[in-house]
């Protein structure tokens, strides 16, 4: 008599080799991720491997210029020159000359914009400046010295309006000093692709 398997003996026919149960090999990450975007990016009706491509060329573009291999100078906000004031992010402001000199208020301040320094009064560690409008004597206003400082609301001197409004750029001699950052054009290389307009590729 055959002597059967005992209770702790699998069938033969359920000892099935380990390659055998394993699933086929799994795709490259890089080439599905690539893949499925194109598929996904791809207008109805266009190739798959025009789609692709042009994945693969925007993945290839760099981050920090879009593939311009430009970026707008920050020293003149891609002007290509300096404000009034030049460099410089805030009014430059001399108390002990204060009394008597010009501002102009980028916003229409008691209906006027021109102003002129008449007083002064120290109140502790602060100074405050008496400002009354150009055309009308009875329009005026106490401010803290340190506002004048900033370029957003107040500008030195007595500005036409069309220097206020940002059309002084249309005015001969208006724009200021041309910015020697990056010499009148406006923007620089970009600092990430030396200027190619793609991805750099780092090797460690």
């Amino acid at each position: 008599m055959q002597a059967t398997g005992g209770l702790g003996q699998r069938p033969a026919a359920a000892a099935a080799p380990r390659a055998q149960l394993r699933g086929p090999p799994a795709a490259p990450r890089a080439a599905t991720a690539g893949a499925s975007e194109a598929a996904a990016a791809a207008p109805a009706g266009e190739p798959a491997a025009e789609a692709a491509e042009r994945v693969q060329a925007r993945l290839a573009s760099c981050a920090a210029c879009g593939g311009r291999g430009r970026q707008a100078c920050r020293e003149c906000d891609g002007r290509g020159f300096l404000k009034r004031g030049g460099y410089n992010r805030r009014n430059p402001l001399q108390l002990q000359r204060v009394q008597g000199s010009k501002w102009t208020a980028m916003s229409a301040t008691l209906g006027w914009r021109h102003f002129r320094v008449v007083a002064q009064r120290k109140l502790g560690p602060h100074v405050f400046l008496l400002l009354q409008a150009s055309c009308e004597a009875g329009a005026q206003l106490w401010v803290n010295a340190q506002a004048l400082r900033s370029r957003g609301a107040w500008a030195a001197g007595w500005l036409p309006m069309s220097e206020i409004q940002g059309l002084g750029l249309e005015v001969a001699g208006s724009r200021g000093l041309k910015c020697q950052a990056c010499a009148g054009l406006g923007w620089k290389p970009c600092g990430a692709c030396d200027g190619a307009g793609r991805a750099q590729l780092i090797v460690l």
